[in-house]
């Protein structure tokens, strides 16, 4: 529950069917942030495709502003429906 700072952004990654994607963007945005909340979007020239799977990690050496690290990886994952 503590805040994380920009650093927390080396620390995500995104897979698309199980491949790096990287056309994501966050917000807040920027070198200089402290929040308890990170919002993931599509990059303004892509989109989450329909039937894709996507899997946002962060791994384990993430650390809070105070110092405290994760410990273990954490994911979630979600599937966009086909319209």
């Amino acid at each position: 529950t503590n805040p994380v700072d920009q650093t927390i952004l080396g620390h995500i990654t995104v897979t698309v069917d199980g491949k790096p994607f990287t056309a994501f963007v966050t917000d807040p945005a920027g070198d200089m942030f402290t929040t308890q909340e990170l919002k993931i979007s599509p990059a303004m020239d892509t989109t989450w495709a329909a039937g894709k799977t996507y899997t946002v990690t962060v791994d384990a050496n993430a650390t809070d502003v105070v110092g405290d690290k994760l410990g273990t990886p954490a994911s979630a994952m979600f599937t966009m429906s086909a319209k």
